[in-house]
Formats: structure tokens, C-alpha cells, sequence
């Protein structure tokens, strides 16, 4: 009769066991699923900060390496044990996920700025609005593609950079890039020397702000077409299509830089003439 006391007991105590170990191991899988989703989430975020608090806390969460096979195996200390890391586990990961979601808003989700009227910050909102389905619509010559401009501060610290993007892309680095076709390879070396040329007139244009710096209508035209290019720049993240949209205002910039050049070329073969006459009069 003890016997089969005994042997009821110990059955009674392997099916605890068997349970015990069914439930760890469906924690343990929940838990290594929101790892994992976690950590794909963590990867994307850290592609628009990497120098973010997000790597600490990456390596801060612990990896749940539970040998399940084994929790039938174990005693019931042991069990509780790994009930009490799984539970740690997760408060882990909770707290994680809380860092995750409020830095997912602060980059995905626009931030609204108080003291900026409605109609500026509706413009602004738009812009962020299509600049993303850009980025989404993907291709070859995608530029900044996880800088999210998603307030008017953010526009405002992007300025510089959208300043060199609007005047200097295709940057040399595109100019030999393998592209998706022959044709492409060529196009680009052939964008590449258009492309020196037009940093030569830019560098004119710049040295001609000095010397037109009291002139109203020059002002005017440069404001404008500047306006214009930094506003595609700021809408258009692909190299590509924002070379075909700032063509016009991008053209009107580069002309006064060349006909700037062009006019210092005459005025310098203006003075060699001048000083060879003088010379050879003498």
C-alpha cells in the first residue's frame, strides 16, 4: 500500500512537472519572439540614431537561452529559478520596449511645434509627408534616407545639409557607382564631368556675390532661385529626380556663375591687351 502511495505521489508530481515545464516553455517562446522583434526594431531605429542610448540597451537585455528539454529534468528549486529569470527576462524587455516606442514616435511621428503658425507648420507637415513616401518608393540614388524631418526644428537642422545637397549632388562618389543598367554606368561619368563644370561656375557665382552685393535685382534672382532648389531638396530625397526638378532654378544659378567667368575671362584678356600696348609703346 506505501508503495502505491508512493507511486501515485510520484506520478502526481511528474504530471506538475510535465505542466510546470509546458507553461515555461511557452513563456520562454513568447518572450524569444519578442526578442527577436525587438531587436529587429532596435536595428532599424539605430539606421536613424546611431549614436543613441539604444546600443547600451541592446546589450543590456539579456539573451533567454533555456534548455528546454531539460525542465522535466529538473527539481523544484531549479524550476522556480528559471520561472523567476524568465520573469526578469521580461521585465527586461518591458522596459525596453517602453525606450523603443517612445523613440519610434519621436522619429515616425510628426512633432508639433507651439509657438509656429498653423499654415507654416501644415506646409511643413506635408513636405515630411511626401518626402517620406519618396524614401519609401525606394531606388538607386535614394540620398539621407534616415534623416526624419519630422518637425520644423528638424528642417531647421537639416538647412546646411540641404544646402549641400541642392547645389552639389550627384556628389563624386555617385559619378562612379555601378547603376542598374549600361546605360546608367555611362550616364553617370557623363553627369560627373557636367558636374565639375558646374561646381567651376559655382565657384564664379560665389566670388560674385561680392561684386554684386549692392545689386537689388541680383539679390532677388539668387533668393528666388535658391528658395526653389532647397524646397526640392527638401521634398525630393532621390539624386535623380531632384536633378530634374531644381533643373530650372539650379540653371539660372550656374548661369550667373558662367557669365560671370565668361566676364572676368574678357576683362582679364582686356588688361594683357592694355599692358601690351603700353609696352610697346614704349
Amino acid at each position: 500500500t506505501k508503495a502505491a502511495d508512493t507511486i501515485k505521489v510520484a506520478a502526481k508530481t511528474m504530471v506538475t512537472l510535465r505542466s510546470i515545464s509546458a507553461k515555461l516553455k511557452k513563456i520562454h517562446n513568447d518572450l524569444t519572439r519578442r526578442q527577436i522583434a525587438q531587436d529587429a526594431m532596435q536595428n532599424k531605429l539605430l539606421q536613424y540614431t546611431p549614436g543613441s542610448n539604444l546600443v547600451a540597451m541592446k546589450n543590456e537585455v539579456k539573451k533567454m537561452e533555456v534548455p528546454e528539454e531539460n525542465n522535466e529534468r529538473l527539481s523544484w528549486a531549479d524550476l522556480e529559478k528559471r520561472l523567476q529569470a524568465l520573469f526578469q527576462c521580461e521585465k527586461e524587455l518591458e522596459k525596453s520596449q517602453i525606450v523603443l516606442e517612445q523613440t519610434s514616435k519621436s522619429i515616425f511621428e510628426w512633432a508639433r511645434t507651439p509657438y509656429l503658425p498653423d499654415f507654416i507648420e501644415n506646409k511643413l507637415y506635408g513636405v515630411w509627408g511626401y518626402r517620406g513616401g519618396a524614401v519609401r518608393t525606394g531606388g538607386n540614388t535614394v540620398i539621407d534616407r534616415y534623416i526624419s524631418l519630422n518637425s520644423a526644428g528638424a528642417f531647421i537642422r537639416y538647412f546646411p545639409r540641404a544646402l549641400q545637397v541642392g547645389f552639389l549632388s550627384p556628389f563624386p562618389s555617385e559619378w562612379f557607382r555601378t547603376g542598374s543598367t549600361p546605360a546608367t554606368n555611362i550616364g553617370k561619368k557623363i553627369m560627373g564631368g557636367i558636374m565639375i563644370l558646374f561646381y567651376i561656375c559655382l565657384a564664379f557665382f560665389i566670388r560674385g556675390i561680392w561684386e554684386y552685393r549692392k545689386n537689388i535685382e541680383f539679390w532677388i534672382i539668387t533668393f528666388h532661385s535658391t528658395f526653389g532648389l532647397i524646397v526640392f531638396t527638401y521634398v525630393y530625397p532621390n539624386v535623380g529626380t531632384l536633378s530634374r526638378m531644381r533643373y530650372g532654378f539650379y540653371m539660372v544659378i550656374m548661369g550667373i556663375g558662367f557669365a560671370f567667368a565668361i566676364q572676368k575671362l574678357i576683362e582679364s584678356r582686356q588688361k594683357i591687351v592694355l599692358i601690351s600696348k603700353n609696352s610697346s609703346k614704349r
